[in-house]
C-alpha cells in the first residue's frame, strides 16, 4: 500500500490539510465519484502513517466496492483518478495562499469570457494593490511583467492605433525580473565554490555584459537588483574589503526594501565570506562575523517560527563572541537563546557551547564533562567535539588520552566522506602538528629548535581557526 503514489502523496498532508482535501472530494463540483468519496473516508482513520496491518488493498477493494470479485486494476484506476484529483486540490491550495498568482488567474479568465468592462477594474485594482507593497522581491517584478503584459496585450485586442501603451513599464519590470534572477544565482553558484574552496573557472553567461549595463544604470538603485549585484561584485572583486562595506552600508540603510527571506540569503553569503576570510588568515573578520550576527539577532532574521534557524547558529554565535573575549555576552546569549533551540538538537548545542564556554574561562574539567552528553549527529558537530576535546585533554596534560583521540580522530578523517577535501586536509594538518607538540611538551627538556621548526611548519599548513590556539601553545613552550 505504502508504495502507491497516491498513498506517499496523501501521507504529508497533515491534518488541517487532509480535511480541507475530504471537503475538496465531498464537492460535487470538483469530484462526482462517489467511490473517492467512499475511498477517503477509509483511508482517513489511518492518516497519516498508512502502516497499519488492516490496510492492504484487498480490505480496501471489499469497503469501497462491496461484495464485487476482487480486480486488483480497478483499484489502481480509483488510485490514479484519486492522484489527479489530489493534485488539483494542491493547486487550488496554492491559489488560496497566494492572491498575486490568484489575481493573474481570475484576470485571465476575466478576459477568456470577454468580461472586459470587469478586467479592466480588477487590473486596476491589482496593480494599485501590488505596487503598494513596501518590500519588493524578484517574483514581485515577475508578477507585474505578467501583469502591464496582460494589460498590453488587451488594450491591442481593443485598439488598431495604439497612441499610449506601457511597453516602457513591461521593459523596466522584465529586465528587473531577469537581471536581479541572474545576479542572485550568479551569487549562489559563486558563494558554493567558494565554500568547497574549488578554485576552477566558472561559466557565467552574460555576467560581464550584465555588469557593465548596471554601471551608471538606475537599474542598479532598485533594491532587489542592488543587494545581489553588491553581492555578485563582493564575491568577484579584486577590491573585496571594500565591495564588502559598500554591501555592508546597503544592508543597514535598505533591509526593509527587500522580503525577509532574500535578506537571510544575503547575510548568508556574507557570513560565508567571512568565514572563507577568516579560513585565509584575516582575523579582522571574527569582529565582523560577530556584528553581522548581532544585527541578524536584533531584526530577528535568524528566527523562523520562534526558533533560530538553522539551529547551528546558536553554536557559532557564541563561540565566535567567545573568540574576541566576549564571555559574559556568550554565557548571556547561551541562556537567554537555549529555548529557541529546535528540541531535537537542543541537549546536544546547549551541552557543546557550555563546554566552549567553559574552555575559554580556562575550566577544562568542566568543558570535558559537558563534551560527554554531546550528541554526536552529523561529522561538523563531530569534528567540533572532537577538537575542542583535544585542545582540553592538551590543557589539562592528559597526555594518553589525548594520543588515543588523535589517533581516532585521524582515521575518521581519512575515511570520512562528507568532508570537502579542504576540511580534511585542515583536520588532518591539525592532528599532526598536536602531535608533534604533545611530543614537545612532554620532553622533560624542552627542544626550542623543535620548537622554532614547529613554528616555521605551521606558517605554510592550513589550520583554519585552530592556528591561533596551536602558536599560543608553541608560545608557552618557549
Amino acid at each position: 500500500m505504502k508504495d502507491r503514489k497516491f498513498i506517499q502523496l496523501l501521507g504529508y498532508l497533515d491534518k488541517n490539510t487532509f480535511g480541507a482535501f475530504e471537503k475538496f472530494v465531498n464537492s460535487p463540483y470538483f469530484n462526482s465519484n462517489k467511490k473517492l468519496t467512499k475511498l477517503i473516508q477509509v483511508l482517513k482513520k489511518y492518516h497519516p502513517d498508512y502502516d497499519s496491518p488492516n490496510l492492504n488493498l484487498q480490505k480496501l477493494f471489499k469497503a469501497i466496492f462491496g461484495a464485487k470479485p476482487y480486480r486488483e486494476q480497478s483499484i489502481k484506476n480509483l488510485f490514479t483518478e484519486a492522484t489527479k484529483l489530489l493534485e488539483r486540490f494542491l493547486k487550488q491550495q496554492l491559489f488560496d495562499v497566494n492572491d498575486a498568482m490568484g489575481d493573474r488567474a481570475l484576470l485571465s479568465m476575466l478576459l477568456k469570457v470577454n468580461a472586459y468592462p470587469f478586467f479592466e477594474k480588477k487590473l486596476e485594482g491589482v496593480i494599485n494593490k501590488s505596487t503598494q507593497k513596501e518590500q519588493k522581491d524578484i517574483e514581485h517584478h515577475l508578477g507585474q511583467f505578467l501583469l502591464k503584459e496582460m494589460a498590453y496585450g488587451h488594450k491591442v485586442a481593443l485598439q488598431s492605433r495604439l497612441k499610449e501603451t506601457n511597453v516602457t513599464e513591461i521593459n523596466k519590470h522584465l529586465d528587473t525580473f531577469y537581471i536581479a534572477a541572474k545576479l542572485k544565482y550568479y551569487c549562489v553558484q559563486l558563494n558554493r565554490e567558494s565554500l568547497m574552496m574549488r578554485e576552477q573557472q566558472l561559466l557565467l553567461p552574460m555576467v560581464s555584459e550584465i555588469l557593465n549595463f548596471l554601471e551608471g544604470s538606475d537599474l542598479a538603485e532598485e533594491p532587489i537588483v542592488a543587494f545581489w549585484y553588491r553581492l555578485l561584485l563582493l564575491l568577484k572583486s579584486e577590491n573585496k574589503q571594500k565591495q564588502y562595506f559598500i554591501l555592508k552600508r546597503l544592508l543597514a540603510e535598505q533591509s526593509d526594501a527587500i522580503p525577509l527571506i532574500e535578506i537571510r540569503q544575503i547575510y548568508t553569503a556574507i557570513t560565508n565570506f567571512c568565514n572563507i576570510q577568516i579560513s585565509r588568515g584575516d582575523s579582522s573578520y571574527w569582529q565582523e562575523l560577530f556584528e553581522c550576527y548581532q544585527l541578524m539577532l536584533k531584526h530577528k532574521i535568524i528566527i523562523e517560527n520562534g526558533y533560530i534557524a538553522p539551529a547551528e547558529h546558536y553554536r557559532n554565535i557564541p563561540i565566535i563572541a567567545m573568540r574576541l573575549n566576549q564571555l559574559d555576552w556568550a554565557a548571556q546569549f547561551i541562556e537567554e537563546y537555549q529555548d529557541q533551540v529546535p528540541e531535537a538538537k537542543r541537549e546536544s548545542l546547549v551541552s557543546f557551547v557550555r563546554a566552549s564556554l567553559a574552555f575559554y574561562r580556562k575550566d577544562y574539567n568542566t568543558c570535558v564533562q559537558h563534551l560527554q552528553s554531546f550528541d554526536l549527529e552529523d561529522f561538523y558537530h563531530y569534528a567540533a567535539h572532537k577538537v575542542l576535546l583535544i585542545k582540553a585533554y592538551y590543557e589539562l596534560g592528559e597526555f594518553d588520552s589525548l594520543e588515543a583521540l588523535l589517533n581516532a580522530f585521524s582515521k575518521y578523517i581519512q575515511r570520512s566522506k562528507q568532508m570537502t577535501t579542504f576540511n580534511q586536509s585542515v583536520y588532518h594538518h591539525f592532528v599532526l602538528v598536536t602531535q608533534k607538540l604533545t611530543k614537545i611538551a612532554q620532553e622533560p627538556d624542552k627542544d626550542m629548535a623543535k620548537v622554532a621548526k614547529l613554528k616555521e611548519e605551521i606558517t605554510k599548513l592550513k589550520l583554519g581557526s585552530q592556528q591561533e590556539w596551536i602558536l599560543s601553545k608553541l608560545k608557552n613552550l618557549a
